[in-house]
């Protein structure tokens, strides 16, 4: 009934809503630092952040700390434009204030759209508050062909025309089923308990002095 009274436009409109929302949560999972559980995969930043042996207080990123992530990457037979960089617009701004060498005339960390001549690309679904200490933006390294995201079957959606009908509102509510997963998942951390999901992708909670 609610999609013939709001005709094919209302039913495009939901249709987009219902794939940003999806693909909004399922960002801020990925890129998060919450640890795995039933109803949810690890954040990619979980290690740096509560990771056993692993979690680090967010820094000044240098020149050589990006160089030493790229480096931790293995490599693959991968084209080469599937590695690449992300953050969040606060990482990106961080970056664009150091340079890569203190000298005048260097070009910042951040430069023109590439992170040490890799692609750099910006969400803020990205973790504001990674590190052991929480006042990291995340950064990460990838062969993001390597970032696996499956699906089973489609989205449920509830439809509750009663709850909020005194406003003149109908509730929505979704279900959508996924899991992600980075290469070489669930490397031992040291504890025999922490195991970390994403052990290929360079991850490091930056921050800044200005």
């Amino acid at each position: 009934g609610i999609f013939l009274q709001g005709g094919p436009e209302f039913e495009a409109w939901l249709n987009e809503a219902i794939i940003a929302s999806v693909a909004a949560r399922l960002e801020a999972t990925i890129f998060g630092i919450l640890a795995g559980s039933e109803m949810q995969p690890q954040g990619a930043g979980y290690a740096v952040t509560t990771g056993f042996g692993t979690k680090l207080p967010a820094k000044i990123a240098t020149f050589s700390d990006l160089s030493s992530m790229e480096e931790s990457v293995p490599p693959v037979n991968t084209p080469i434009n599937k590695f690449g960089y992300i953050t969040s617009a606060k990482g990106r701004k961080i970056l664009s204030l150091i340079q890569k060498v203190p000298v005048s005339g260097s070009k910042m960390l951040f430069d023109n759209g590439l992170i040490n001549d890799y692609p750099a690309f910006i969400t803020n679904s990205v973790s504001n508050i990674a590190g052991s200490d929480g006042l990291g933006s995340l950064l990460l390294f990838a062969n993001w062909a390597e970032l696996v995201i499956v699906q089973w079957s489609g989205y449920e959606i509830l439809v509750d025309p009663s709850t909020l009908k005194k406003r003149g509102k109908v509730q929505f509510s979704l279900n959508a089923y996924l899991d992600s997963k980075g290469p070489r998942t669930f490397t031992n951390s040291g504890s025999g308990t922490d195991l970390h999901e994403y052990s290929a992708f360079a991850t490091l909670p930056i921050t800044s002095n200005f």
